[in-house]
């Protein structure tokens, strides 16, 4: 469908995320359309990890990079138009560092909120740990699979280091006098 012209005015868009997932008939596939571009055709590749794509499939993108959103920008919108406590906005639009989706997130579904707080909690447990409890805690969670999760608003393996990175940034900004994290 991406390979044929768009109609009129329109343009076609299409967006990938986790680009760097893709299988390599994937991606070559991909590269075909890219090397014959159509008029009025785009295409968003969004990744983490740009390294990880072909690197034809780089030679042939613009790269984009998205800075985080301001904290003011966040907490107003969780505020103002979804009608979340202030105490609740202003937690949330914390926690998600700059990302609103995710944000989004924690407000429309508390038990994906709950299950982010909880990795938190693991993490700073840890700590209190001796050497080998830590290790058996990252095994477990290393060693858990997709079917482990039974729902989309589990907390996935992959998140856990992003979350326990996030907790361990805040820690590091507090001890620096950071208060405003």
């Amino acid at each position: 469908v991406l390979g044929l012209s768009a109609a009129g005015y329109s343009y076609k868009v299409a967006i990938i995320k986790e680009a760097d997932l893709l299988s390599d008939g994937a991606a070559n596939a991909l590269l075909k359309i890219l090397e014959e571009p159509r008029d009025k055709v785009v295409i968003i590749l969004l990744t983490s990890h740009p390294d990880s794509l072909l690197k034809t499939l780089l030679s042939r993108s613009q790269l984009v990079r998205f800075s985080p959103v301001g904290f003011d920008v966040v907490y107003n919108y969780l505020f103002k138009e979804r009608g979340a406590l202030p105490s609740l906005a202003k937690n949330l639009a914390r926690l998600a560092a700059g990302r609103p989706v995710l944000a989004l997130r924690f407000f429309e579904d508390p038990e994906y909120y709950q299950g982010y707080l909880g990795a938190a909690r693991i993490f700073l447990g840890l700590f209190n740990q001796e050497i080998t409890a830590r290790l058996a805690a990252v095994k477990k969670i290393a060693s858990e699979t997709d079917e482990d999760s039974e729902a989309d608003n589990i907390i996935r393996r992959e998140d856990v280091l992003d979350i326990w990175q996030a907790v361990a940034r805040d820690i590091l900004l507090f001890n620096l006098g950071q208060r405003d994290l």
